[in-house]
């Protein structure tokens, strides 16, 4: 199959997987509407260099995933698939460098495909590459920074390799726009390392200040004129946000053991993981092969070549150090780990289509090979008699959940179909296909295959404020709980709300005297609320669960006044209450 063809159908499955039903799931809090909601702000506001959320400064990441956002909202307007496009981009990023990187350590532009298939199948990158958080577009920017380095430190044209080093530069303060420092210290982890085990000590010396200047050229614009307008952000930023969260457990709500991202690792690289021991035989054999011999001849398409073996242990340090620099850290997230999964994928694909070309296809193959089709099978029947035969899927989906359950069935079962097909399949590189398009069309349904049903409403609450969005824009004084809070300003541009029970992330510890006397304790609410309405009418929006225990001992006690509405959900509730000249609060 030709490296053209190749191309076009790992540009296929990405569209399909990644950007085909990208607007279709509805944002879900807290992070969504977060990052979201920053960006949003800074159109609102005009102000594209001090990140705020809902009026608050937030100094927990810079603003370069905000203005990602703020890009795609301006080119594709204010809706999910807009706010999700940076993540996408970030996907696409890492899946097209480490094409570049696969293709040149191989020789092999369809291998490149490959890999890129391969990356963009994975759970992970599925899952993160399509929702709003930052680790998309940081892990992005952070394989190519480092993809750049590799291939322009293998280059022998000095003009190429200078060009690739400050391209990496570019990339690697990007990344620190998005979420930081680590984007630096992700790159000189891994490169400092790969330069000392292939004892090129003068690159060691000289290389890594081309990108360091032109990382610090792209941060310098943004990080000048934030401390200019905020000198209180570095400080908090790289102190607070960064060192204490990594040194001191107790300044950190991600507290795991050090174990953590082993089993997250093998669970975020699915299905690929099950292929990881064959690619590992598939690396590590025909090094020391007779090349006279029959099979030798067949393994030297994909031999152990200078470029090769350098890529490996590129990969090796890539994913090794900066998994033990996570699993140090006193909080763990599972989607610190994306930019790790890059080079997995690389080698994942590298060595499968080695071992392959190794060892082609058996006629009949083993019960073994055929298990995880069968397995698969089984479910794709199991959803089918589900769907058809009992009620079940409304407990999943809140509409469409015979068609919904179908369309799983059917993915399911396409999965198992190619899987088979490719267990068969006597050319390397076409097996390695079936394999990466096995998953497509059941990871591209994920959107379609959101469980409605099993996600509570305050865990999506953009369909009840939308639903009430006239009473909420008239509302002269607006009390949320946090999350419910942002997902307000995010879904109706509100600013201007007090926030209740639990700041959480707004608390910013900066002692701005305006920001602090919008957060309410929750013990301080009912005090606050009568000083509110003494001022004008208010309405009081967050989980019923939360509010209700509150709101109606003092309602019966009469420190607060009858509602003059109550708008109910599931689990979201809007209390109303009348103010100014008709309050009168009791003594």
């Amino acid at each position: 199959m030709s490296t053209l063809r190749l191309v076009w159908i790992a540009i296929a499955v990405f569209v399909a997987v990644y950007l085909l039903f990208l607007g279709v799931r509805p944002l879900i809090v807290p992070d969504e509407h977060r990052y979201a909601a920053i960006g949003l702000e800074m159109i609102a506001r005009g102000d594209f260099t001090v990140p705020r959320l809902i009026g608050f400064r937030y100094f927990e990441k810079p603003a370069g995933g905000a203005h990602l956002v703020a890009l795609a909202v301006e080119a594709f307007g204010r809706n999910a698939f807009a706010y999700r496009l940076p993540s996408v981009f970030g996907a696409g990023l890492a899946a097209l460098l480490l094409s570049f990187a696969a293709a040149r350590a191989t020789g092999r532009g369809g291998l490149g495909a490959l890999a890129a298939i391969a990356f963009s199948t994975m759970v992970m990158p599925v899952i993160v590459g399509t929702t709003v958080i930052l680790d998309a577009p940081f892990a992005g920017f952070v394989t190519a920074s480092l993809a750049l380095v590799w291939i322009g430190l293998e280059s022998p044209r000095r003009a190429v390799r200078l060009a690739l080093l400050a391209a990496a530069g570019l990339a690697a303060g990007c990344g620190f726009l998005v979420k930081g420092p680590l984007a630096i210290v992700l790159a000189a982890m891994v490169i400092g390392p790969w330069l000392a085990w292939e004892r090129r000590l003068r690159d060691l010396l000289l290389a890594p200040w081309i990108p360091l200047f032109f990382a610090a050229l792209a941060v310098l614009p943004w990080g000048l004129a934030i401390h200019q307008r905020e000198p209180q952000f570095w400080p908090t930023f790289i102190w607070v946000e960064h060192l204490q969260r990594f040194l001191e457990p107790d300044a950190n709500q991600h507290s795991e053991p050090w174990w953590y991202y082993l089993p997250v690792l093998l669970v975020a690289a699915l299905p690929w993981t099950l292929s990881i021991p064959a690619a590992l035989r598939g690396l590590v054999s025909g090094a020391n092969e007779d090349r006279s011999s029959q099979a030798s001849k067949v393994a030297s398409t994909c031999e152990v070549s200078p470029p090769l073996r350098s890529w490996i242990r590129f990969s090796l340090c890539w994913i090794a150090l900066p998994l033990l620099f996570f699993s140090a850290s006193s909080g763990k997230l599972a989607t610190y780990l994306m930019p790790v999964l890059p080079p997995i994928a690389g080698l994942v694909t590298i060595g499968l289509v080695r071992a392959f070309e190794r060892r082609p296809a058996a006629a009949k193959p083993s019960f073994a090979a055929k298990a995880p089709a069968f397995i698969l099978l089984l479910l794709a029947i199991f959803a089918l008699l589900m769907t058809l035969l009992t009620d079940d899927s409304s407990r999943v989906w809140l509409e469409g959940g015979r068609w919904r359950g179908l369309l799983l069935a059917a993915g399911l079962a396409l999965w198992a179909v190619f899987d088979l097909k490719a267990i068969r399949e006597p050319n390397a590189m076409r097996r390695m296909l079936w394999m990466g398009l096995s998953p497509a069309m059941l990871f591209a349904c994920f959107p379609i295959l959101y469980p409605s049903a099993l996600v509570p409403e305050s865990k999506a609450p953009s369909a009840f404020i939308l639903e009430h969005r006239e009473r909420l824009e008239k509302a002269p004084t607006i009390v949320a709980t946090e999350q419910i809070a942002i997902a307000i300003g995010c879904e109706l541009d509100r600013y201007d709300k007090l926030i209740a029970l639990a700041p959480g992330e707004l608390e910013n510890g900066l002692g701005d005297a305006e920001e602090a006397n919008r957060l309410i304790p929750g013990e301080a609410l009912v005090d606050r609320l009568r000083a509110l309405l003494a001022d004008g009418a208010v309405s009081v929006v967050g989980q019923a669960r939360h509010l209700d225990p509150v709101l109606d001992p003092a309602i019966s006690e009469g420190l607060l006044p009858t509602p003059t509405g109550r708008i109910e959900g599931p689990r979201l509730v809007i209390v109303e209450f009348g103010g100014g000249d008709d309050y009168h609060p009791a003594p």
